[in-house]
C-alpha cells in the first residue's frame, strides 16, 4: 500500500476504534468503582453505543476493532505466560492441569451439544470455561471465521462467563475453606477451575497468600494451552469448512492465525528470559485494553434482544461446563493434598 492509502484506511478507522477504547476506558472506571467487572462493562457500554457505531463515521473502525485490535490483544497475551513458573510447579500437577482442561474442553463440546447449540457455540463456550474465560472465547471465535455469527457467540459467551466465574470467585475459596483443603490444594482447585486470570488471582489471595501463588501459576498453565487447543479448533473448523463449501486447501483459513503464531512466539521469548519485566508487563496491559475495546465493538454489534433470543441454553451449557470444570479441578486438588 501507498503512503497515501495508509493514511486513508487509518482515517476511515480512527473514529470507529477511539469509541471502542472510550467505552474500554469507560468500563475500567465503572469496574474501579462498582463490584461489576471491566469486561462485562466493556460488552454492556458497546451494546449502548450501537446506534451510534453503526454509523458510516464510526462503523468500519469498530469493525476494525472488533477484528483487528482482537487478534493483537490476544497476541500479547503471550506475554503473561512465564515458563519458568509453570516449572516450578512440577510435571505431575501441571499434567493433570491439561488432563483437566482436556476434560472439560470434551465434556463442554457433548453439554453444549446437549443444550441445543451449534458446534461453533459449543467449541466457544468450552474454549472460555476450559482455558481462560473471555480471552479464550475471543480467540476462539476469531480463529473460526469471519462470519458475524460468530463474533454474536463470543459476545453471548463473554457476558455469561463473566457474571458465572464472578460468583465462583467469591463461592469457590468458601467452598475450599468449608473442605479444610491446605492452601496448595487450595491454589490447584481455585487456578484449575475460575475462568479468567483476574478471577484465579483474585480467588486464590481470597484463601491465603500461598494459595494465591499456586492459582495464578496453575492458571498461566491453562493460558499457555490456549494456542494449541484454538488450533484444534481451527483444524476442525476447516475439515468442516472443506466438507461443507468445497472450499479447496488454499481459501480455508490458515491452520495456525498470525495472532496464535505470534502468541506462540511471545511464549517462547519469555522462556528464554529474552522480555524484560517492565516490558512484558506493559505488553500485558496493552493487551488488556486491546481486549476491552474489542469486547466494546462486539457489544455494539448486538442488542439486548438479540442475546435474549439466544434463549437459556447458552447459560446451561456454561453452568454445567462450569460445575464439571469445578469438579474436576476438586478431585485434582484432593489428588494435590
Amino acid at each position: 500500500m501507498t503512503p497515501a492509502a495508509v493514511f486513508a484506511a487509518a482515517r476511515a478507522v480512527a473514529p470507529g476504534l477511539a469509541l471502542a477504547f472510550l467505552a474500554a476506558g469507560a468500563a475500567v472506571l465503572v469496574s474501579l468503582h462498582t463490584p461489576v467487572p471491566a469486561v462485562l462493562a466493556a460488552l454492556v457500554i458497546g451494546m449502548v453505543l450501537a446506534a451510534p457505531a453503526a454509523q458510516p463515521a464510526f462503523a468500519p473502525g469498530a469493525a476494525y476493532s472488533a477484528r483487528f485490535v482482537l487478534r493483537f490483544g490476544v497476541l500479547l497475551l503471550g506475554a503473561r505466560v512465564s515458563l519458568g513458573d509453570i516449572a516450578d510447579l512440577g510435571w505431575q500437577a501441571a499434567a493433570l492441569t491439561l488432563a483437566i482442561l482436556a476434560a472439560v474442553y470434551v465434556s463442554g463440546l457433548v453439554i453444549g451439544r446437549w443444550c441445543g447449540l451449534t458446534r461453533p457455540q459449543s467449541a466457544i463456550a468450552a474454549a472460555a470455561v476450559a482455558v481462560c474465560g473471555a480471552s479464550a472465547a475471543l480467540a476462539a471465535a476469531a480463529a473460526l471465521s469471519r462470519k458475524d455469527e460468530h463474533d454474536r457467540d463470543a459476545a453471548g459467551t463473554v457476558a455469561l462467563i463473566t457474571v458465572v466465574g464472578s460468583a465462583a470467585m467469591v463461592l469457590y475459596p468458601l467452598l475450599a475453606r468449608f473442605a479444610g483443603l491446605s492452601d496448595a490444594a487450595a491454589g490447584f482447585f481455585l487456578g484449575a477451575s475460575l475462568h479468567e486470570v483476574v478471577q484465579a488471582v483474585g480467588g486464590g489471595y481470597a484463601f491465603s497468600d500461598l494459595a494465591g501463588d499456586a492459582a495464578t501459576t496453575v492458571k498461566l498453565v491453562r493460558v499457555a494451552a490456549m494456542a494449541p487447543l484454538v488450533i484444534l479448533i481451527t483444524a476442525m473448523a476447516r475439515r468442516e469448512a472443506a466438507a461443507d463449501d468445497g472450499l479447496s486447501p488454499a481459501k480455508r483459513p490458515p491452520l495456525v492465525p498470525w495472532f496464535l503464531a505470534g502468541f506462540v512466539a511471545l511464549v517462547a521469548l519469555q522462556g528464554l528470559g529474552v522480555i524484560p519485566a517492565p516490558l512484558a508487563a506493559a505488553m500485558a496491559e496493552i493487551s488488556r485494553w486491546c481486549l476491552l475495546a474489542a469486547i466494546a465493538a462486539l457489544g455494539m454489534k448486538i442488542t439486548p434482544r438479540g442475546l435474549a433470543a439466544a434463549g437459556r441454553g447458552p447459560l446451561a451449557a456454561i453452568l454445567g461446563m462450569t460445575a464439571v470444570c469445578a469438579a474436576l479441578a476438586f478431585g485434582g486438588a484432593l489428588l494435590i493434598g
